[in-house]
């Protein structure tokens, strides 16, 4: 496919960009030389435009970052949140929160004196700190910024494509799961490889700005640092969003004691085009982690045993950034066909195990940038398979549970 070009305060994902050209006081370019003896005056303070390029100093801002503001809804959804996030869960799952990058891919394509032809170089550069120093040659230009990942083991599962470097995509890397998915989730039987859950990551881009030989062009002149400033104006926000799964157990008296493999959701996007932050409209599997806490109160205090996780994604096929669509948290892409179904395989107290669907499509369609994901079942409504020793056994019976089986989605 090729794409075209928070818990925490409330606070924006924003970045300003200052570019700065450094000069030295006395000197002058040829064209401004020339008028200034016409005019019988100095350029004070000239720009220094000769064969080499002027120096240009990009300062990033604060990275700031607020779920509630990403996820755009106004009701707390923490009190419907019945699952929690203790020690253990940060451990297993890391924090729920948008945390701030510690460093970037700068990406910086040069056009020339006009942009018809497209750009003429590209330069790439990994930025440690800002301000990062580099030089401009005059002309069109254009920024494309992305945040690194950042792991305490040092690896991680995104993966950025950057053979196209007009539209530079990012996926993740595959793992296989060797139970039966349930028949709604495809394919019906064997193994099937999922996509791992991706980091958290940004992304911001300045489209062709003009570095000049005009100091009219530029903001103001910067005495200390002995260059004259050209201040710019770039966003990055994430291209990645999260959202916290439950599946509440009411009535489950010990019979449900774990799960067998991570939960898998179906028909999310398999990747994301980091210019734009547009997504891919080719559907894929996704798996994450999830964890049980038992006699937890959930709904009107009555309580359930609640597997609990979260669940990173670059959202759902066919559908705008959060950049460009953050008004609007209802899913509005081409691809409204496609069914988002949560896989559980849960494990037994008479050791057999199975695998349950169930259809999530609307709470995700009207939340897609992130948010609260809620499944309630009662014990007493499911099919448990016979255990091993009676003809059952292991490798799951993978069954779609009706609606009915279920109680209420909450809406956020």
């Amino acid at each position: 496919m090729r794409q075209g070009r928070h818990t925490g305060l409330r606070q924006t994902v924003r970045r300003m960009a200052r570019v700065f050209v450094t000069t030295p006081l006395c000197a002058v370019a040829g064209m401004f030389a020339a008028a200034a003896l016409l005019d019988g005056c100095r350029i004070e303070p000239p720009l220094y435009l000769s064969s080499t390029r002027p120096v240009v100093e990009v300062a990033l801002g604060e990275v700031i970052t607020d779920l509630d503001v990403i996820w755009n809804i106004d009701d707390d959804w923490r009190k419907n949140w019945w699952y929690g996030w203790d020690e253990t869960d940060f451990d297993l799952f890391g924090d729920t929160t948008y945390h701030e990058p510690s460093n970037y891919e700068g990406r910086f394509y040069y056009y020339g004196s006009t942009v018809e032809d497209g750009w003429k170089q590209i330069d790439k550069q990994t930025i440690y700190e800002v301000p990062f120093t580099r030089r401009y040659d005059i002309g069109y230009h254009d920024l494309l910024v992305w945040s690194n990942i950042d792991s305490e083991d040092g690896t991680q599962v995104l993966i950025v494509d950057e053979r196209d470097p007009d539209n530079i995509n990012a996926t993740t890397s595959r793992s296989r799961v060797s139970y039966m998915l349930p028949p709604a989730m495809l394919p019906p039987r064997g193994g099937v490889e999922v996509n791992n859950n991706p980091e958290v990551f940004y992304s911001g881009m300045l489209e062709k700005f003009y570095m000049s030989t005009d100091t009219a062009d530029y903001d103001y002149y910067d005495a200390e640092r002995n260059a004259w400033v050209k201040q710019l104006d770039t966003d990055l926000y994430p291209l990645v969003y999260i959202y916290l799964v439950q599946v509440a157990v009411y009535n489950n008296h010990g019979r449900i004691t774990g799960m067998v493999d991570n939960a898998v959701i179906s028909s999310l996007a398999d990747g994301v085009n980091v210019h734009t932050g547009h997504t891919s409209d080719v559907p894929t599997l996704v798996s994450y982690p999830m964890r049980l806490k038992n006699d937890r109160p959930a709904r009107d205090g009555v309580p359930a045993d609640i597997f609990g996780g979260k669940l990173t994604t670059f959202g759902l096929c066919d559908m705008d950034s959060w950049a460009r669509s953050r008004a609007v948290p209802q899913y509005s892409g081409s691809r409204k066909e496609l069914r988002n179904y949560l896989s559980v395989g849960f494990k037994f107290s008479n050791y057999a195990d199975s695998a349950y669907s169930y259809d999530i499509t609307g709470q995700i369609q009207s939340q897609v940038h992130g948010g609260l994901i809620t499944i309630e079942i009662d014990a007493d409504t499911l099919t448990i398979p016979r255990p091993p020793n009676e003809g059952g056994g292991s490798g799951f019976d993978p069954m779609v549970v009706p609606p009915d089986s279920l109680t209420v989605e909450i809406e956020m």
